[in-house]
């Protein structure tokens, strides 16, 4: 049986390109999956967490370790730091699971048939390979005339944005096959709203799809430590019955028309804006 504290990590150094011993125990390093990140510091406390890493260790072993070395902080701080250090480390390509990933829970959902899945970036690259390469072919699709198509399936932006939290890629599952993939993005100001930015389904099945949505916006939200109150998806008037035929199964509202304010090969169109609360 699954136990998230069960799973053993295990710290590839040779993923880190570049590593360098500074003052006070503290180290730099450059991985080489996201070499264009400035080279990042360890402290003494995450080095010895990697240390521990050593595939053998589970989690909740390496947690008692770190617990045993300080022990005047609460166990549960430290469980906290740990998770919190591995899921930065695995998102760099330096942490890698004997079995299991730890973050298995996280990422996704399952029920009897059906199966939430927030995508990684590995995962999100060989979709939109599939894509590209017309290996998987959508029945229906939209996305956000803001950004066009080749924009959202180009795998080297998708790859920085997805690492950076700008934006997300969720897949609904039936039966182990694809039924839809959505990705969500964060708004460029301060405001509490998620905007649906592409949508792709690909065979017809009776789930609930709002269900998905709330979970979606959900994990995004925990992964970005906020709340959010509402997703938004706008639709070029011209193509808006299209748009709310691929949004059928959502609980989706009309907010509003936004005139002349988007420009096309010099010609101004409408946007109709919907929204999908979560609250």
């Amino acid at each position: 049986m699954y136990e998230t504290l069960n799973c053993i990590p295990v710290f590839n150094e040779d993923k880190m390109g570049f590593t360098r011993e500074e003052k006070e125990g503290y180290s730099t390093f450059v991985s080489r999956k996201h070499p264009e990140i400035q080279a990042l510091s360890m402290n003494s406390q995450a080095k010895a967490i990697l240390r521990f890493c050593n595939g053998d260790n589970s989690i909740k072993m390496i947690c008692n370790k770190i617990h045993n070395m300080y022990k005047n902080v609460l166990f549960d701080r430290v469980k906290k730091d740990v998770m919190q250090l591995l899921h930065i480390m695995w998102r760099l390509g330096v942490i890698e699971w004997n079995g299991d990933s730890g973050f298995r829970e996280f990422y996704e959902k399952k029920m009897k048939n059906a199966k939430y899945k927030m995508l990684t970036e590995d995962e999100v690259i060989d979709v939109l390979q599939e894509l590209r390469n017309k290996k998987c072919i959508p029945r229906e699709m939209i996305c956000d005339p803001y950004t066009n198509l080749e924009s959202i399936l180009s795998i080297s932006q998708a790859q920085q944005n997805v690492f950076n939290g700008a934006t997300a890629f969720f897949e609904l599952q039936y039966d182990s096959k694809r039924i839809a993939l959505i990705s969500l993005s964060t708004p460029l100001d301060k405001r509490k709203s998620l905007l649906l930015s592409f949508i792709a389904n690909f065979s017809e099945v009776d789930v609930n799809a709002d269900e998905f949505l709330h979970w979606c916006s959900s994990t995004y939200g925990k992964l970005l430590n906020t709340k959010f109150t509402r997703v938004d998806v706008i639709l070029q008037t011209e193509k808006l019955e299209k748009g709310l035929n691929v949004l059928r199964e959502f609980n989706f509202t009309k907010l509003g028309i936004l005139k002349d304010a988007l420009i096309l090969d010099e010609e101004a169109h409408n946007v109709q804006v919907l929204g999908f609360d979560l609250v």
